[in-house]
């Protein structure tokens, strides 16, 4: 598992430089997700968009890459996608949920130095704690998640420095919401489809202002 660095902060216009671990930046509002999409892509720079919805940020996106065929969106929505493809034709949108066909999620997501994330619904928590890791291992500079519950988690003072991840699967297990994913066939439980997987080396990082840097290092894999 890739290291990974976690920012809890409004749009700011540049990563840390020099930042040998994986950013990942993580907003509560969709205003905020919106900025980052404006700000952070680089001229000519492959990025995803994953939940793309309506394609609206999939458009900031494309703006400030300024190449339409380095941009994609995917959502599992076939209405989002089809509105998507009618607001923005110049843009690719793909049907997709990624966690169902993570083969073809890997083979669009390869190469690409920027992963924006907006997955919602009542198993947005189960979901990102499956994509995340797997989108680490494609290894962009960050990945930007827009997730409330997520945001809460990470400035939450029930989640210190040293085990925000775990927080993070022990709520998700809690609340049974897609946290053991499974099959029954005959009455026949089967094994998790969605194996749980915890970085590796994490670092946090609380940057909102007024707030001191806390960065951590946990080794659980």
């Amino acid at each position: 598992m890739i290291s990974a660095r976690y920012f809890a902060a409004p749009p700011t216009p540049n990563l840390p430089e020099n930042c040998e671990n994986l950013c990942v930046v993580v907003v509560r509002e969709t205003s905020d997700f919106r900025a980052l999409a404006a700000r952070l892509p680089g001229r000519g720079e492959r990025v995803v968009d994953i939940g793309c919805a309506y394609g609206h940020a999939t458009d900031i996106i494309a703006r400030a890459v300024g190449d339409t065929t380095k941009v994609l969106g995917i959502d599992a929505g076939s209405e989002f996608v089809r509105v998507a493809k009618q607001n923005f034709p110049k843009l690719r949108f793909e049907r997709l949920d990624c966690l169902e066909d993570l083969a073809f999620t890997a083979q669009l997501c390869r190469g690409a130095t920027l992963i924006f994330i907006d997955i919602g619904g009542i198993r947005e928590l189960a979901a990102l704690v499956r994509i995340i890791p797997f989108c680490s291992d494609f290894q962009p500079r960050a990945i930007v998640v827009k997730s409330k519950r997520l945001f809460d988690i990470l400035t939450s003072e029930k989640s210190s420095p040293s085990d925000f991840w775990s927080r993070v699967l022990e709520i998700e297990k809690a609340e049974g919401v897609a946290g053991r994913s499974r099959e029954r066939r005959g009455g026949e439980q089967l094994k998790q489809r969605y194996p749980l997987r915890l970085p590796g080396h994490t670092a946090l990082l609380c940057a909102t202002p007024g707030q001191t840097a806390v960065d951590r290092t946990d080794s659980t894999a």
